[in-house]
């Protein structure tokens, strides 16, 4: 199987943001294709030296009987595998949920601003926002 992932960036903000956001999306689909994964949100993580790499927020399965550094080895592995050393994949914290709205859809823009330590608005429409706070504490405990 094999992806488009773009690595063409030019200057324009615009461009940059959707090649980002396509990116998160192929590595979100390899992600979710490992088998221990149950849910999972891509976000891009600021970096001083490549701009934004990307974090994998993971919920794994029930029945998992690895470890979670286990589990992130063949996480990256899958995703080398399914998409190639371009992905730059590295990096996953593994949470007890994932925050949605009622929909199911999963608030990027808040867990972006949250994983880079900026301030972030909590939807009227999310369902549980009390995860919020889980995903903080996890994210301070993993740096």
């Amino acid at each position: 199987m094999y992806f488009f992932f773009p690595i063409e960036f030019t200057h324009t903000h615009t461009h940059t943001r959707i090649c980002i956001l396509n990116g998160c999306l192929f590595l979100l689909q390899s992600v979710l294709s490992h088998g221990a994964v149950a849910d999972c949100a891509v976000v891009g993580k600021e970096d001083p030296l490549k701009g934004h790499v990307p974090l994998a927020l993971c919920v794994l399965k029930t029945d998992i009987n690895a470890t979670k550094e286990q589990v992130l080895e063949e996480i990256v592995k899958h995703v080398r595998q399914n998409i190639g050393p371009v992905a730059a994949f590295r990096n996953a914290v593994f949470v007890e949920q994932l925050p949605k709205t009622r929909s199911g859809k999963v608030p990027r823009s808040a867990l972006s601003a949250l994983v880079n330590g900026k301030p972030y608005e909590v939807s009227p429409t999310i369902e549980d926002p009390s995860i919020f706070r889980h995903i903080e504490e996890v994210l301070k405990q993993a740096s």
